[in-house]
Formats: structure tokens, sequence, C-alpha cells
């Protein structure tokens, strides 16, 4: 894809854009690309067009020059997978309430106010599960709302770490064009051309400029070829591993798991220690290939006992970096979100279930013995996902070309997206008269009548038929606003520095 962004004289295009529209027909729309943790900054060209019948749609999507984020790069997963925020036909455009068994199309009063009264009823036995695929405003009053009702909230993710990368990642003024002759990357259980292309990419321009790379993983993977040191370990054993790069460098030593001793026995492996440990800058990167939540917590926690051992803590340019496998679980992290050890057990255990981005029945069928009859189930999200097909309710949600608002990226950036298009509306047939709001609308939302809501919105319209007040009210500024006060580590940042 960056091929055709390269070409001197524009010959060179991408076949989805081809012959589709013309570059001064487009206007443009600054966003950020939420396939992965990177974060890159990235422009929506978009346009009206008749095949799409009179409607604003997106063309394609460009790089935005931002030179501490992705310069003036994206990859092919940013570039190309945008249809999913764009499927009109396909996306729920209104809330579904189910009847006879059946779900059915319902005004947004009708589901709201059947919502209210489930929740309100439920108190302390609501389970809300959200994912880092919504940006800050929205994480920020799931999280309010269910602290209003005294329920639980948790992260849905198969990754954890988070509450290390809070305290030992990256430090303000990190840019990873400044790392090259004196710094060392470690990549541990992460196939990084592939979960986050960019970081990949900025990687091996380190390496070019002189930095030492040491790749550990079970399999060999693309980043291999750049590495200076490139050590495996047996599946199972990756937070072992980095236990014993610890161990060569102290005189105190841990106990190690049998079967490292291949690895820990080669004059390989203990030159890449001494070169982590030399280091003028150290940066940590580590994801969780093969394994769960248990076991990257573990592997977390060595990473994090390496930096601070060998003193790559608290500077720009050192530090821990996760490779979430979504673009707000960093975000979610700061804001106190945290993922549970037995899922099933806190969804069968819970008298109602509010979800909201995640799809666990999707992920693993089994979670489908945890939503039984007995159990009101609210779903919010852009399409009928497999766990929607098991809800009560289901609220239709915008896709972030449609609303503004931020991500927190694995490099803990705050970075502000806007609005590119409409929001999907549904048909005027399709819905029937509301009557009376017994709430007012929020300001900078679209009226609740007309199709999917920002996810920000959708708890401050619950919290005020239930009778809670205290949740951030108006558009996704005036969220973020009370994210700031409220949120230590985002305090004095605003929608207008993001600008």
């Amino acid at each position: 894809g960056n091929t055709s962004d390269i070409c001197p004289v524009g010959a060179l295009t991408t076949s989805d854009f081809r012959f589709k529209a013309r570059p001064w027909e487009l206007r443009a729309a600054a966003s950020i690309c939420n396939h992965c943790p990177v974060g890159c900054n990235t422009t929506l060209n978009v346009r009206r067009e008749v095949v799409s019948g009179g409607e604003w749609v997106v063309k394609r999507v460009m790089p935005r020059q931002n030179e501490a984020v992705n310069e003036i790069w994206i990859c092919d997963k940013g570039r190309f997978g945008i249809p999913f925020a764009t499927h009109t036909e396909k996306r729920l455009t209104l809330p579904l309430v189910r009847r006879d068994g059946e779900l059915l199309p319902a005004t947004w009063e009708e589901a709201l106010d059947l919502v209210a009264e489930r929740f309100k009823s439920a108190g302390s036995g609501l389970f809300t599960l959200a994912s880092g695929r919504l940006a800050n405003e929205d994480l920020f009053n799931l999280q309010q709302f269910s602290k209003k009702v005294q329920g639980q909230a948790a992260l849905y993710t198969h990754m954890s770490g988070g509450e290390l990368t809070k305290k030992l990642g990256f430090a303000p003024g990190t840019n990873f064009a400044d790392m090259g002759a004196g710094g060392v990357f470690l990549v541990v259980a992460s196939d990084l051309e592939e979960e986050a292309p960019l970081w990949w990419l900025r990687v091996k321009q380190a390496v070019e400029r002189g930095a030492k790379l040491i790749v550990l993983n079970p399999r060999k993977t693309k980043l291999d070829r750049y590495a200076n040191f490139s050590l495996r370990y047996p599946f199972g054993m990756a937070s072992g591993s980095v236990l014993a790069i610890a161990n060569s460098l102290s005189a105190k030593r841990s106990e190690l798991p049998d079967g490292l001793q291949t690895l820990i026995g080669s004059k390989l492996f203990n030159d890449a220690a001494q070169a982590f440990a030399s280091a003028e800058n150290a940066v940590v990167i580590f994801g969780s290939e093969g394994m769960g939540l248990a076991e990257s917590e573990v592997l977390a926690q060595a990473c994090a006992n390496l930096l601070i051992s060998t003193g790559h803590t608290g500077r720009p340019n050192n530090g821990l970096l996760a490779v979430w496998s979504r673009a707000n679980d960093q975000g979610a992290w700061e804001m106190g979100w945290e993922p549970v050890n037995d899922l099933m057990g806190a969804l069968e255990n819970a008298r109602a279930l509010y979800i909201a981005a995640a799809d666990p029945v999707g992920d693993d069928p089994a979670f489908q013995a945890a939503f039984g009859a007995d159990k009101f189930v609210v779903v919010q999200d852009l399409y009928l996902t497999q766990t929607a097909r098991l809800a009560d309710v289901v609220f239709p949600a915008q896709s972030f070309i449609e609303r503004e608002g931020s991500y927190t990226s694995g490099e803990r950036r705050v970075q502000r997206f806007y609005p590119a298009i409409q929001p999907v509306n549904a048909l005027p047939e399709q819905v029937s008269s509301p009557g009376t709001s017994k709430s007012p609308l929020l300001t900078s939302v679209r009226s609740p009548w007309q199709g999917p809501q920002a996810d920000y919105a959708i708890p401050v319209w619950l919290a005020d038929r239930m009778g809670i007040q205290g949740l951030a009210k108006g558009g996704a500024a005036s969220v973020f606003l009370e994210l700031a006060k409220t949120i230590p580590v985002f305090e004095g940042i605003n929608y207008q520095k993001l600008a």
C-alpha cells in the first residue's frame, strides 16, 4: 500500500480506489487507525456519491504525517481494513428488543426504559464487560456507570500486564526515531510484523542506525532477519527465558524452570544479556504468543524486573511496551479497567450483563453456557455478533469514523480522532414515533431516534432513567474533560491540546 503513496507521478494506485474517485473531489478528516496499539495517524478521504445513494462514504485511507508515531507510513491493515466501519448494509441501525424469543426492532425510548428497569433491579449484580476497541470517553462513562450502580466492570482481553506498563511504560519524549547506537530492543513472545507492523518498521530502522536487537521467541519471525541475537525458548517458557537473562546479570540467582538449559548454556544468550545490561537505553516489547492472562502477567513481571534491575526505567527511550490486541487496551488499563481471571464464572454469577464492543461467545462458543435464560443481557456493538444474538436488548453503536474521541496508544500517547461521515441512519419507515423523551438530549449527540449512537452517550441515558447523577454529559470533549479531572494520568490534557 505504501508503494502507491511514494509513486512520484501518481501512476500507481490501489485497486480499491482506482477509477472510484478523483483526489480533488475528496474531503479529508483526521483520524487514528484502530487496528492495533500503534495508533497510526491517518487521513480518511470521503465524498458524497450517487452509487451510495447520495451518502458520504470513505473512499480511501491515507497516512497522516506524525514523526513521533508512524512518520509517513501506515500498514496494509490500516489502509484496507476500513470496511468493518463502513458496511452499512450489515450494521445495526436500530435497538433490538427480544419479544417471544426473537430480537425485533424497537425505539430507543422503549429499549432504554426496559434496560434501566432491569439494571436497577440487578443493582450490584450487574457485570460490565468492555474491550479496548472503545475510545477513552466510552470506557470512562461505562466505568462510571458501573460504579454508580455498584456493579463490577472488567476488560475483555486475553493479555495481562497493563498494571506494569502504567508504571514502567514509555515516558513523555520517547520516540523510536531517537533510538540508535547505544540502544537495545528486547522483543519477546511477539510476531511484531504481524501484530504491530509500524513498530516492526521502526525497530528495524533503529537497528539500521546502530541499535542492538534481541529477539526472544518460540518460533522464527520476520523480525529475526534484523536481530543481532535471535534466541529460541520452548513454548510456555517465555517468562523463564526473560528471568534467565536477569539471572545471568545478577549474583542472586532465581530458580529457573527445566527446559531452558539449551538456551542459557549458549554464548549467544550470554552475549545478548550483556548487551542489554550495558545499553544506554533499553526497551522491552512483550506480546502474548501462545499465552493467556496468567502467563502473560508473569511474563510482564519478568520483563519489568529485568528493566528495573538494569536501571532502564523512568527516562525517555526506556521502558516496557505491550503489544496489545486492540487499539485502546492501554487506555483501558490507565483508567483502571482490568480483566478477571475467571471470566466464565463472572458471567455466570452476574444477574445482568452489559457487554460493549466484546464478543466472548464468538471467540469461544463455550461462553454460551454462561448466558442462562434467567439472566438479562444487553449488548452494545456495531454488528449483530454471536453474543448479541443471545441478548435481550441490543444497542447500535457508532463506529470511529462517525464520531470524535481519543485513543491511548501502546506508547501511552493520547491522540484525538475526528468524525469523517454522518452516522448510519435507520430508514424513516423503520422507526415508530418515539413520543417525548424522559431525559434531555445530550449536546453534540444525534437524536436518540436516528440510528446508532456514540458508546459514551448510551450509559448517560440509562443513568438518567435510573435516577443516577454524576455521569459526564455532553459531547466527547465534555466527557474527556471530566475524565482528565478524575484520572490523574490524564490531568492537564484536553481536546485543544490534542488538536
